[in-house]
């Protein structure tokens, strides 16, 4: 079957978050499947580039097979307000050089109307796709709304959240044009045990002894207080703490020292996507848990690159209670807690460091469950959903 070439318009690495991350991911199977894909991408600011940190042999990943990426060198001068025009002018230059058969986009503004804009002026088909904030807040704010509708209307194809299927429809949005399915490619590849260990000497864990981790944006809304007051409850139990923030490094250390937990902790710099499945496999549990989180819609990407991975995954009452994740049983293929009850998830925490063997089982049984699928999976219905769309213009 003959293989498709993608302009893919959105956030990639040097970006941090999870859009950058699910397009790494998403982009990096799409290529292993064999497809030629073109991504677009607008410039980091130099204070938000983590590239300054990483060394050669953490940037071999960037470009995946079949993968190439388009874009300003990050901290060129960029107004915000050109990066629209900056996005539509090269994605028209790619689609011209690469002969192009799909244009794809993920999140509203700029990208999914840089590929709107980019489809009126070459005729390529688009598919949009959109993460949690911009189709909660972004549709809904009077300087987007009337061009956002425009953009879905006039989508070749739009992959929504069945959550928002409704909604969408109300907006005259016809329902041919909607694809209710998930667009997460991570592809579940085994971690070499040895080179797990080598990574985290190098990170500065040289012990065997169970490590709990937390990962990304773990500032906002995730229960970053409430999990180290638990921790620091725990005073007879050898463990070490392995943290890797978005931002916000300094005043983690700070909170460190005041829960009495610097001596037990490892805080990194942010980490490319292709470093995390080594984070993942290298930990006892994953601390995911959401405290009164803004988006409710949201979805922390971390719990799902570890139940993908199959790591013991703890998630807040918050989190399970979403559709992605409320199938899911305390004790069996995850560790669910109040995180406001500080002396109950003390406990629970507890019991992951004295049983590393039980936890370590926990995470299995998420793998083996098929709950949560190979993202070649995800992604071979995408590229057929691809393939209609195009046989369709």
């Amino acid at each position: 079957m003959e293989k498709l070439k993608i302009c893919l318009i959105s956030k990639y690495p040097p970006h941090k978050g999870g859009t950058a991350g699910i397009n790494y991911w998403f982009a990096r199977t799409l290529g292993k499947l064999g497809n030629e894909v073109h991504l677009v991408t607008d410039p980091v600011e130099g204070s938000e580039n983590y590239f300054q940190n990483l060394n050669r042999e953490q940037m071999k990943g960037y470009e995946p097979k079949n993968v190439r990426v388009h874009g300003l060198k990050s901290g060129s001068p960029l107004p915000a307000k050109s990066r629209t025009s900056m996005l539509v002018n090269l994605a028209i230059k790619v689609i011209e050089e690469n002969e192009i058969d799909l244009i794809d986009t993920k999140y509203f503004v700029p990208y999914g109307v840089s590929g709107f804009f980019t489809k009126l002026i070459t005729g390529k088909p688009l598919v949009t796709r959109h993460a949690g904030s911009d189709i909660t807040y972004l549709l809904k704010n009077p300087s987007y709304r009337t061009l956002l509708i425009r953009m879905l209307k006039n989508s070749d194809k739009i992959i929504l959240d069945p959550l928002k299927l409704e909604e969408i429809k109300s907006l005259g949005v016809e329902e041919k044009r909607i694809a209710c399915c998930g667009d997460f490619g991570m592809s579940m590849e085994p971690v070499p045990r040895e080179k797990t260990k080598t990574f985290l000497k190098k990170i500065g864990i040289d012990s065997e002894s169970p490590i709990i981790g937390c990962f990304g944006k773990i500032f906002q809304g995730k229960g970053l207080m409430e999990m180290l007051h638990a921790l620091s409850k725990i005073k007879n139990e050898d463990f070490s703490l392995l943290l890797v923030p978005e931002t916000d490094k300094d005043s983690i250390k700070s909170y460190l020292s005041r829960f009495e937990l610097e001596d037990r902790s490892v805080l990194l710099d942010y980490q490319p996507p292709w470093v995390m499945p080594f984070l993942y496999d290298s930990l006892t549990a994953l601390i995911a848990t959401e405290v009164d989180f803004p988006v409710k819609m949201h979805t922390p990407l971390t719990a799902s690159e570890a139940f993908y991975l199959g790591t013991c995954t703890v998630i807040s009452e918050e989190t399970h209670n979403k559709p992605q994740f409320k199938d899911l049983e305390d004790g069996v293929n995850t560790i669910i807690v109040d995180p406001k009850d500080t002396e109950n998830y003390a406990k629970k925490l507890e019991w992951i460091i004295k049983n590393p063997q039980a936890a370590e089982e926990i995470g299995r049984n998420v793998k083996i469950s098929n709950r949560y699928p190979d993202g070649k999976m995800i992604t071979r219905k995408l590229v057929e959903i691809y393939r209609e769309v195009i046989e369709g213009v």
